[in-house]
Order: C-alpha cells, then structure tokens, then sequence
C-alpha cells in the first residue's frame, strides 16, 4: 500500500514547477530587480496566504514555541534568506531547469544527513541514485572550454543550505502543526531581509508593475501550496532525503513549461539530458 505522504510530495511537484517558472519570470523582468525584493515580496504575500488559512481552517492553533524551538527558527530564517538570495539569482544567468539540475544536490545531501540524524533507511539504490545525480549535476555544469560559471556555484551554494533546511524542516513539521509552522517560518526570513537589504527593498519594491506583479503572485500561490504539502508530507511519516528528493525531480516538469510558457529552446539536448540523469537518481532516492 502506497504511504499517504508519498502523494503529498507527488502533488508538491507539479506546485513547485510553475513556482519556479513564476521565479525566473521575475527575476529576469525588464525591471531587473534584485531577487531580494522578489523573495521579500513573495514570502510576505505567503505569510497573508498561510496565517489566513491557519485562521479559517485550523482550530485552537497553538504558537508557543520552546526556547531551543526559537532558536531553531531564527537560525533557519537566516539560512533561508542566503538560501532564496543564492539559488534565485542563479536564475539571473542560468535557465531555471540548468539550475535546478545542480540545485538538486541537495537530494544528496538531505539524505545523508536524514541518515545521520533521523537513522532513514540505508540501501545500494541510495548510492546509484547519488552517482546519477552527481553525473547530472557535473554535465549541466561542465562545458568544454569554460570555467564552471558564476551561476552554477550559486545554485550548488543553494543546494547546500537547503540540505539543512529540510532538517528543521522536518524537526519542526514532526513537532508541531505543519500549518502553524508554515506561519511561523516567515517573519524571521523577512526581518533578516529587510536588515541586510531593507533600503534596496523598500526603494524596488515600489517599481512592480502589473506583469511582474503577476509572476511574483503565480510563486506565491504554488510555492505556498508546495510548502504545505512538503510539510504535510514530513508530518506523515516521509523520510527527508526521499521527499527533498522526489520534489527535486520537479526540473523535468520545469523544461516543459520553459519550452510552453518561455519558449525557451537553448541548449535543449544538454538540458534533456542532464535532466534525465538527475530525475533517475532523484526517483532512485526517493522511490526505492
């Protein structure tokens, strides 16, 4: 019998896809703002979204939090400001899916650190699906000739943070109200932003048009639809490294809406490719 939480990170999927295509739109705007704003923006607009949905369908939500708890989340709103900033500028040279390949190292690593720290199974197949994501990440990097690009080391910079992240992640979806701590995960990413950023911010902010405005809300409403599902998925008993894992295989979805949605065709085979590697290491990690 299929695990309930393998359908919750099965329907983040396709939220997290026209997440990022929502992403790259508006970081790539004419307006060229700085994923900063974007990110403030966007994670301001999911705070509305999920304290409006712990109001209406949560009863009695309870939002005391232990001293270890707090500082837990104030460390993870400080790592998801470096996290949001490095993978999103990314985005700014790379196209979304060539990030998302590298990006998906994380998969990697969340499964080893879901080992260590929360004894996740141990099997051959982990190590297969490690090798093919490896391989997929070093042929979306590499091009004959050229250094490795400033983009790409962001995106594997965004990896590593994020490894971390779904750790607390999952200490905190398994610890209290995934939907509280959904609320909870915001206000400190967006102090931390408006201290390192908070004159940048306030001054793009007021320049977002109509388009933009629209790019900003598609990433809003699936990244805050993904977030619930990934932590519902947590909440039921996923493992962290199977479901950073399948969500990450997101990129194949993520090449399809670049052609529809970006008419984006460039280096179409490498992308195809590289993708293919990694969504077979990915689907390894988190099937088997």
């Amino acid at each position: 019998m299929i695990e309930l939480w393998y359908f919750f990170v099965l329907s983040s999927v396709i939220a997290i896809s026209f997440g990022e295509i929502g992403q790259k739109l508006s970081v790539t705007s004419k307006l060229n703002l700085s994923a900063r704003t974007i990110n403030f923006s966007i994670a301001a607009m999911q705070m509305v979204l999920a304290s409006a949905y712990v109001l209406l369908f949560v009863p009695n939500p309870d939002f005391s939090l232990s001293a270890i708890q707090l500082l837990q989340l104030v460390f993870s709103g400080i790592l998801s400001f470096f996290f949001f900033d490095a993978l999103y500028s990314s985005y700014k040279g790379n196209s979304a899916s060539i990030s998302q390949v590298i990006f998906s190292f994380s998969a990697i690593l969340s499964s080893i650190l879901g080992i260590i720290l929360f004894n996740e199974t141990v099997t051959i197949f982990k190590f297969i699906g490690i090798l093919l994501i490896l391989a997929g990440v070093i042929f979306a990097s590499i091009k004959k000739g050229e250094k490795i690009s400033r983009y790409n080391l962001l995106a594997l910079l965004a990896a590593f943070i994020y490894a971390i992240l779904t750790i607390n992640d999952k200490s905190f979806a398994t610890a209290i109200n995934p939907h509280v701590y959904q609320v909870l995960s915001m206000p400190v990413f967006l102090i931390v932003s408006l201290l390192f950023s908070g004159k940048k911010i306030m001054k793009e902010i007021r320049l977002i048009d109509m388009s933009l405005f629209r790019s900003i809300l598609l990433s809003t409403i699936a990244f805050t639809i993904s977030n619930k599902l990934t932590y519902l998925a947590y909440s039921t008993g996923g493992e962290v490294g199977r479901v950073d894992a399948i969500n990450n295989s997101t990129v194949i979805f993520i090449i399809i809406l670049e052609v529809l949605i970006l008419k984006d065709k460039s280096n179409l085979r490498t992308k195809i490719i590289a993708s293919m590697l990694t969504v077979s290491g990915v689907l390894i990690l988190g099937l088997i």
